[in-house]
């Protein structure tokens, strides 16, 4: 059997930014002749699999970003198997130069709804709420309505904003997208007593059972 030590070092609860960035010193890899084609992505996984020199160096990188058309780059199929691949594509560049920059972080966090809903600082919230008296509802849409409220909030306090108009357009044609295994989740707090601008919300994807959170506000 596996000791809780073992599970603590191997799957630690907190990483610092030394060892988050330490696991990745190489940063961006860029080829200009790795076109985002499904072929070079089985390729590049391929190689990042591998246990040759290759393989080593490549996977002190973090960013694995594709060169190409805009069309290409942001084809929504592309990025969502990306996404189902495990990539967390964020944006790179200003204005019309803002390309997808994908990334394979060397840490991932993974809550299970049990966990969520036992945790301390959870429960104690819940109970506040629930003793302050107030009702609240969520609601789970993808409009363009609460990807404004986000690109707001994300700009008046941090002068910019990764997840971009472009982006959320992506994303939604992918969800629209039969064939594809994607969906695109906006997730609204409101007041009960009928307020029509949520209090607080987040964008994020879900890939069958498994939810993604993107950004919030």
């Amino acid at each position: 059997s596996i000791g809780a030590g073992s599970l603590q070092k191997e799957f630690p609860d907190i990483i610092t930014l030394e060892a988050y960035f330490g696991a990745c010193p190489y940063g961006r890899f860029r080829d200009p002749n790795l076109a985002p084609t499904e072929a070079n992505l089985e390729l590049l996984l391929s190689i990042l699999r591998g246990k040759d020199k290759q393989a080593l160096q490549l996977n002190q990188c973090n960013y694995f970003q594709f060169s190409g058309p805009k069309a290409a780059l942001w084809d929504p199929v592309f990025n969502a198997r990306l996404a189902y691949e495990g990539f967390f594509t964020i944006t790179s560049g200003r204005g019309a130069s803002n390309e997808p920059l994908p990334e394979l972080q060397p840490f991932y966090g993974v809550l299970t709804w049990d966990n969520f809903a036992a945790s301390k600082h959870v429960r104690q919230t819940l109970s506040r709420l629930r003793r302050g008296g107030r009702e609240y509802r969520l609601v789970v849409s993808s409009s363009l309505g609460s990807w404004e409220l986000l690109e707001k909030y994300q700009k008046d306090k941090h002068g910019t904003n990764w997840l971009t108009k472009q982006y959320f357009e992506m994303m939604q044609k992918a969800a629209a997208d039969p064939s594809v295994n994607f969906q695109v989740h906006c997730i609204d707090l409101f007041a009960a007593e009928g307020e029509r601008r949520p209090l607080a919300g987040e964008i994020g994807f879900s890939i069958g059972r498994g939810y993604t959170s993107l950004s919030g506000w």
